[in-house]
């Protein structure tokens, strides 16, 4: 892997890591005092047709500003798809999940031996090869430590499958199994204030949601969009608010009271791969697909959604990964992690906002 550090017309640094096998997947740790923390998720098919991949750790904090230098740690396995964080501690310790081509991996950070080096270890791993590739996945824990912990995947055959991490994350239980749609379910998301409602998204352009209360599923609504349904996020610092991307080459915002019009929608010129809503109300990184990626701007009225940042250079690849580091204050620039397919490369981006 090479690291190097690159200007942009920003005039701020671009530091860029090369991940070798092809990246699809990026997100910092949301736990307190580890927010420098960042995955990025890999996928690759070799010439044997194996899929193989690799989960990369580095603490981008650095004496001189943020880097990449420092990969800590990384991981092997199978082709990984998705990687997201547990946004509350398990046993007073980072967890975080990916799904893969073959099942889900479930991860923990923990401090071994005397001078405290951070290490990753596998607390779980299921295999789902029934359900064909796990694409997505999201945790129900984002705004509370509620109990159980929950996590939901979505599925290359449809499915939308409802877990519980048991025994301090070394336990995974299915509780919940369904064909959501009739094709490949690209993406599924919890309604964090309701955590018993799941949205999923798929390549049968259907944007659903669904009511998983007593261990069943109730259909709550089904939206067609015009191409395939890729990734939907729920604001995590306003109740009510959706959005949602597309092969369409847009994003909606939505009223999650009232999801037959989008309250605002914004043309993106490429498709959209992945929505992370950062910073505020205000802010949502988009990873653009052939378009590389944008930083999207909601106005205080929620009645126009405009792009207000956008990076390509140095990626010259298809968008994938995107995410925020939390920011330590109010005074800290914002920072988003950036990673793109088939040039295999991962970035940290200070966007201009």
């Amino acid at each position: 892997a090479v690291v190097s550090t690159q200007s942009t017309g920003n005039k701020e640094k671009v530091v860029v890591f090369d991940t070798v096998l092809t990246s699809d997947s990026t997100e910092f740790c949301p736990i307190s005092g580890y927010e420098s923390i960042l995955l990025c998720g890999t996928y690759q098919l070799k010439e044997d047709a194996k899929k193989i991949g690799k989960a990369y750790l580095f603490d981008v904090s650095g004496p001189w500003g943020y880097s990449l230098d420092n990969n800590f740690s990384s991981v092997d396995s199978s082709a990984i798809l998705d990687l997201k964080w547990s946004h509350q501690a398990i046993n007073s310790k980072p967890f975080f999940a990916s799904t893969c081509v073959d099942g889900i991996d479930v991860y923990c950070l923990e401090k071994n031996g005397l001078d405290s080096i951070l290490g990753v270890k596998k607390t779980l791993s299921c295999e789902m090869s029934d359900s064909g590739s796990s694409l997505s996945l999201d945790w129900s824990n984002r705004l509370s430590d509620i109990t159980p912990t929950l996590l939901c995947t979505s599925h290359s055959n449809g499915n939308v499958n409802i877990w519980e991490l048991r025994d301090g994350g070394s336990e995974l239980f299915s509780s919940l199994s369904w064909k959501a749609h009739s094709f490949e379910a690209w993406i599924v998301a919890f309604n964090y204030y309701s955590p018993f409602v799941v949205y999923s998204g798929a390549d049968d352009c259907k944007f659903k949601g669904w009511d998983i209360r007593s261990g069943t599923k109730k259909e709550i609504f089904s939206k067609t969009f015009s191409m395939g349904v890729t990734t939907i996020q729920c604001c995590p610092f306003v109740e009510h608010r959706v959005v949602v991307g597309s092969y369409n080459e847009a994003v909606c915002l939505y009223d999650d009271r009232a999801f037959d019009k989008p309250l605002a929608f914004c043309e993106t010129s490429g498709g959209v791969w992945r929505l992370k809503w950062g910073l505020n109300k205000n802010f949502i990184a988009v990873a653009n697909m052939e378009k590389g990626f944008k930083v999207l701007q909601i106005n205080d009225s929620e009645t126009s959604l405009d792009i207000k940042s956008s990076y390509s250079e140095p990626h010259k690849s298809l968008g994938y990964g995107i995410d925020w580091m939390t920011p330590k204050d109010i005074s800290s620039p914002p920072l988003l992690a950036c990673s793109s397919f088939y040039d295999h490369l991962l970035s940290l981006w200070p966007p201009e906002l």
